[in-house]
């Protein structure tokens, strides 16, 4: 995943957050449903991520 789909899925939360936040009425369950989705893509990208940076890491000897 790169950072535009990273962006995507955030813009599509972010309008959600002041509605959740702010208005007493609860949201649809489709409008949950996509909520839960984007951020199970963003988490997903950021444990990828992780993941990738701890490898490079174990792989390159210390400089020390």
């Amino acid at each position: 995943m790169d950072g535009r789909a990273a962006a995507n899925a955030l813009g599509r939360l972010v309008p959600l957050k002041s509605k959740a936040e702010y208005d007493p009425e609860p949201i649809s369950r489709g409008t949950a449903e996509l909520a839960v989705r984007q951020a199970t893509v963003l988490v997903d990208m950021a444990r990828s991520t992780v993941a990738a940076r701890l490898t490079s890491e174990s792989a390159t000897p210390d400089r020390a």
